[in-house]
């Protein structure tokens, strides 16, 4: 996966036909600061003599978007779940806009966008959220649901996890564990459990649900887990070893019905993402309007005004997203996950509240 611990930025002066400017550019290095220096003024001169020799900025710089792939994703690593020879193979980050991200490297995640959704689950959301908050501030006892039974967990607090740049871990991020996989032998061989969901999808998302169940009926021998998202689903086919840079990966995440963009992006940066946490604006905030690492006491680029505004600003944020989930579990198909996977699956259940009933945001 190409995320990476340090980061560097150089800047420098210019002169272009509009006139006299400044460029930065960012370095990054999975080794040290000094290493991400040394890429940070390597990628500046190189920008630097593209400039000179065109007179003004390069057009395709201008016209990149915010996930352009000649660059890794600059995100803050709160928890390195698991690595392989120092190269993490699943990490929990914080994206540009403050929410936090599940990324994996051999674990396929896909999420399958349903445009017609997204007024609906507004719609939806609205309606539910004081009947919502009413069942939860009278403390309505909740029955254990379908990942309680199958991993054993409870309903628990959604927190940051240890390791960001307001908590530090107490140990390195690299060592950090994820609870143990489950017993199988404790695990019934099948999982068929489906939500009775059906009678609610509209036209557009039961064609969706359909090929994401077709995908699961074909591949049997696969644990396959779907649940609802606030414009569509998200898939996750709970097995080791599926490359997010591979040519398998990229015919899965076609036949599942993902984004291109999306498909792109996972050969890319050779990692899966999925949002654990809110995005701000559908719990009524703006993003953070500041970016890592200018926020992190321990980077020489830290900036104790946009340090004292991202405090504030996750504060907030970690109120505003309760009573609200990321997921809703509707269906697992083929056996029962192991090892890794099942780990991943547990952690991603709890933390997205795949199981709260809350409203999704």
């Amino acid at each position: 996966m190409k995320i990476y611990p340090f980061w560097a930025r150089e800047s420098a002066p210019v002169s272009t036909t509009s006139g006299p400017a400044t460029v930065a550019q960012w370095g990054w290095s999975a080794n040290s600061g000094e290493e991400a220096q040394k890429v940070a003024k390597v990628r500046l001169q190189r920008l630097v003599d593209r400039i000179t020799e065109l007179g003004h900025f390069p057009r395709e710089r201008q016209a990149r978007a915010e996930y352009y792939p000649g660059t890794p994703l600059r995100e803050e690593i709160l928890s390195v779940l698991s690595e392989v020879n120092g190269t993490p193979t699943c990490a929990i980050t914080r994206n540009r806009y403050g929410a936090e991200v599940l990324n994996t490297s051999d674990i396929l995640i896909a999420d399958v966008d349903v445009p017609e959704l997204e007024e609906a689950a507004r719609a939806r959301g609205r309606k539910r959220a004081g009947r919502r908050a009413g069942e939860h501030a009278a403390g309505s006892p909740k029955k254990p649901g379908f990942f309680a039974r199958l991993f054993r967990f409870g309903a628990q607090k959604q927190e940051r996890p240890a390791g960001s740049a307001f908590d530090p871990a107490p140990e390195p991020a690299s060592t950090t564990a994820l609870p143990a996989a489950p017993d199988p032998a404790s695990i019934p061989g099948l999982i068929t459990e489906t939500a009775p969901v059906r009678q609610y999808m509209i036209e557009a998302e039961l064609i969706a649900f359909d090929r994401i169940e077709h995908f699961a009926r074909l591949n049997a021998a696969w644990p396959i887990f779907v649940y609802r998202t606030f414009k569509g689903f998200r898939v996750i086919v709970a097995v080791e070893g599926i490359a997010a840079d591979s040519g398998e990966a990229q015919m899965i995440l076609n036949q599942l019905g993902s984004d291109p963009l999306y498909m792109r992006l996972c050969r890319v940066y050779e990692s899966y993402r999925a949002r654990l946490t809110a995005k701000p604006w559908r719990v009524g905030m703006a993003a953070p309007g500041v970016r890592w690492p200018e926020y992190d006491a321990s980077s020489a680029l830290c900036d104790p005004v946009a340090r004292e505004k991202m405090q504030r600003w996750l504060a907030q944020y970690d109120d505003a997203r309760t009573g609200h989930a990321t997921t809703r579990f509707i269906a697992a198909f083929g056996p029962a996950p192991t090892g890794r996977a099942a780990e991943v699956v547990e952690l991603h259940a709890r933390v997205t509240g795949a199981e709260s009933g809350l409203p999704l945001a």
